[in-house]
Protein backbone atom coordinates (compact mmCIF):
# COMPACT_ATOMS: atom_id res chain seq x y z
CA UNK A 1 0.00 0.00 0.00
CA UNK A 2 0.83 3.40 -0.47
CA UNK A 3 2.69 5.89 2.10
CA UNK A 4 0.83 8.70 0.88
CA UNK A 5 2.09 11.27 3.55
CA UNK A 6 5.42 10.05 1.98
CA UNK A 7 4.32 10.76 -1.32
CA UNK A 8 2.92 14.36 -0.65
CA UNK A 9 6.05 15.08 1.40
CA UNK A 10 7.75 14.50 -2.38
CA UNK A 11 5.65 16.26 -4.29
CA UNK A 12 5.45 19.60 -2.23
CA UNK A 13 9.35 19.50 -2.05
CA UNK A 14 9.84 18.71 -5.96
CA UNK A 15 7.18 21.34 -7.13
CA UNK A 16 8.90 23.79 -4.54
CA UNK A 17 12.35 22.59 -6.24
CA UNK A 18 11.41 23.32 -9.37
CA UNK A 19 9.07 26.18 -9.28
CA UNK A 20 11.07 28.61 -6.57
CA UNK A 21 12.17 31.55 -7.74
CA UNK A 22 13.39 33.42 -4.73
CA UNK A 23 14.37 32.12 -1.33
CA UNK A 24 13.76 34.10 2.06
CA UNK A 25 15.75 34.90 4.87
CA UNK A 26 14.24 35.08 8.46
CA UNK A 27 15.24 38.72 9.75
CA UNK A 28 14.61 37.96 13.32
CA UNK A 29 15.82 34.31 13.33
CA UNK A 30 19.15 32.87 12.49
CA UNK A 31 19.55 33.70 8.66
CA UNK A 32 19.35 30.21 6.08
CA UNK A 33 17.83 30.83 2.26
CA UNK A 34 14.69 28.92 2.49
CA UNK A 35 13.49 28.39 -1.54
CA UNK A 36 10.11 29.85 -1.94
CA UNK A 37 7.55 30.49 -4.86
CA UNK A 38 7.32 34.26 -4.75
CA UNK A 39 3.96 35.82 -6.12
CA UNK A 40 4.53 39.81 -6.31
CA UNK A 41 2.77 40.99 -9.39
CA UNK A 42 0.94 44.08 -9.64
CA UNK A 43 -2.53 44.13 -10.71
CA UNK A 44 -5.25 47.16 -11.79
CA UNK A 45 -8.76 46.80 -10.66
CA UNK A 46 -11.75 49.18 -11.51
CA UNK A 47 -8.21 51.25 -12.93
CA UNK A 48 -6.44 51.21 -9.37
CA UNK A 49 -3.04 49.47 -8.98
CA UNK A 50 -2.47 47.13 -6.56
CA UNK A 51 -0.27 44.79 -5.26
CA UNK A 52 -0.85 41.40 -2.86
CA UNK A 53 2.72 39.92 -2.53
CA UNK A 54 2.57 36.72 -1.09
CA UNK A 55 5.41 33.39 -1.22
CA UNK A 56 4.49 29.42 -0.79
CA UNK A 57 7.52 27.29 0.52
CA UNK A 58 7.56 23.75 2.56
CA UNK A 59 5.75 24.40 6.02
CA UNK A 60 8.23 22.64 7.77
CA UNK A 61 10.45 25.32 6.81
CA UNK A 62 8.42 27.93 7.23
CA UNK A 63 7.17 27.14 10.70
CA UNK A 64 8.89 29.67 12.75
CA UNK A 65 7.67 32.63 10.83
CA UNK A 66 5.26 34.67 12.88
CA UNK A 67 2.64 37.24 12.39
CA UNK A 68 4.41 40.54 11.63
CA UNK A 69 8.21 38.51 11.17
CA UNK A 70 10.51 40.43 9.21
CA UNK A 71 12.08 38.58 5.96
CA UNK A 72 14.51 39.35 3.48
CA UNK A 73 13.34 37.78 0.09
CA UNK A 74 15.63 37.87 -2.74
CA UNK A 75 14.38 36.79 -6.32
CA UNK A 76 16.53 34.51 -7.87
CA UNK A 77 18.96 36.43 -10.57
CA UNK A 78 18.25 39.83 -8.60
CA UNK A 79 21.33 41.51 -6.49
CA UNK A 80 19.39 43.11 -3.95
CA UNK A 81 16.33 41.88 -1.56
CA UNK A 82 13.51 43.85 -0.65
CA UNK A 83 12.13 43.75 2.99
CA UNK A 84 9.02 41.95 3.78
CA UNK A 85 6.41 41.95 7.22
CA UNK A 86 4.59 38.73 7.39
CA UNK A 87 0.59 39.43 7.97
CA UNK A 88 -0.52 35.64 7.06
CA UNK A 89 0.68 32.28 7.68
CA UNK A 90 -1.88 29.90 5.98
CA UNK A 91 -0.74 25.90 6.23
CA UNK A 92 -2.54 24.21 3.47
CA UNK A 93 -2.13 20.75 4.65
CA UNK A 94 -0.17 19.21 2.35
CA UNK A 95 3.15 20.42 3.10
CA UNK A 96 3.12 23.97 1.76
CA UNK A 97 2.25 26.96 3.26
CA UNK A 98 1.12 30.41 1.61
CA UNK A 99 2.59 33.38 3.56
CA UNK A 100 0.71 37.06 2.64
CA UNK A 101 3.23 39.67 2.38
CA UNK A 102 3.68 43.64 3.63
CA UNK A 103 6.35 45.65 2.13
CA UNK A 104 8.31 47.69 4.37
CA UNK A 105 9.30 51.12 3.21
Amino acid sequence: MADFAALEDRTARATIRHLSNASIELVDLQPSAIPCILDDDHVTVLGMEASAPQLVALSHQVADIRHQSLLQVRRHRAADAATFRAVGHEPNGTGKTRIVLERCP
